[in-house]
C-alpha cells in the first residue's frame, strides 16, 4: 500500500503555499541562485524590510476569486485537522509489506488498535466538512469515496487475520479495494491540482 495514495491530498495542500506566498517563493529562488546573499541584504537601514509591497489593493481582484481562494483555505484548514488521524493510520499500515501467517498477529493487533480506529476518525471527520463550492465538493465527494473503500479494504484485511488461520482471499479483497480507494484519491488529487492553477 502507498502512502501517496492515501495521504496525497494533503500533500497537495503544500503545493498551495509557494504560489500562495509570493514572498516565500521569492526569498526561495533568491537562495539557489546565489548562496553568498545573507541576511542584512534584506534589511534596510532602518531596520525594516525592503521587499516590495504588493502594487495591488483587494479591490483589484475579482471578488469572486477571492471569495473562491478564501473556500479554498477553508477546506484546506478543515482537512488539515484531520491529518494526524490519516498519518498514524498510514505510518503503521506501511510498518507491514503483506499480512500472513508470519505477522498475522502484529498485523492484526495494529489494525485493531491504530489503524482502523485512526482511519475511521480521520473519514469521519471528513464526512463532516462541508463547502459552498461546488468544484470543491464534487473533488470531495470523489476523496470520501476513496477513502471509504480504503477503509472498507483495512477491515477486510482485519477480518482476514482474525483467526489462526488467515483467510487469503478476506486479506486479498482487502488490499484490492484499497487499491481502488487509492486510484479514486489519486483521482482527487490531478483534479485539485488542476483547480488550485488559477489561484497562482
Amino acid at each position: 500500500m502507498n502512502k501517496k495514495n492515501l495521504c496525497t491530498a494533503l500533500l497537495a495542500f503544500l503545493l498551495i503555499v509557494t504560489p500562495l506566498m509570493p514572498t516565500a517563493s521569492a526569498f526561495a529562488a533568491e537562495d539557489t541562485t546565489s548562496t553568498d546573499s545573507t541576511d542584512s541584504e534584506w534589511i534596510s537601514e532602518d531596520n525594516s524590510t525592503n521587499v516590495d509591497e504588493d502594487t495591488y489593493a483587494d479591490e483589484d481582484i475579482d471578488p469572486a476569486l477571492l471569495e473562491e481562494y478564501e473556500q479554498l483555505l477553508d477546506y484546506a484548514d478543515d482537512v488539515a485537522v484531520l491529518a494526524d488521524y490519516e498519518n498514524k493510520s498510514v505510518d503503521k499500515l506501511n510498518t507491514f509489506n503483506g499480512f500472513g501467517t508470519s505477522n498475522r498477529k502484529p498485523a492484526y493487533t495494529a489494525l485493531t488498535k491504530t489503524i482502523i480506529p485512526n482511519y475511521t476518525l480521520f473519514l469521519k471527520g471528513m464526512k463532516k466538512i462541508k463547502t459552498n463550492n461546488k468544484e470543491i465538493a464534487s473533488m470531495h465527494k470523489v476523496y470520501i469515496k476513496g477513502a471509504s473503500l480504503n477503509l472498507q479494504g483495512m477491515k477486510l484485511i482485519k477480518k482476514g487475520l482474525s483467526t489462526s488461520k488467515v483467510n487469503y482471499t478476506s486479506v486479498q479483497k482487502g488490499i484490492n479495494l484499497i487499491g481502488q480507494g487509492g486510484d479514486l484519491v489519486e483521482q482527487f488529487n490531478d483534479r485539485f491540482a488542476n483547480y488550485i492553477v488559477k489561484f497562482e
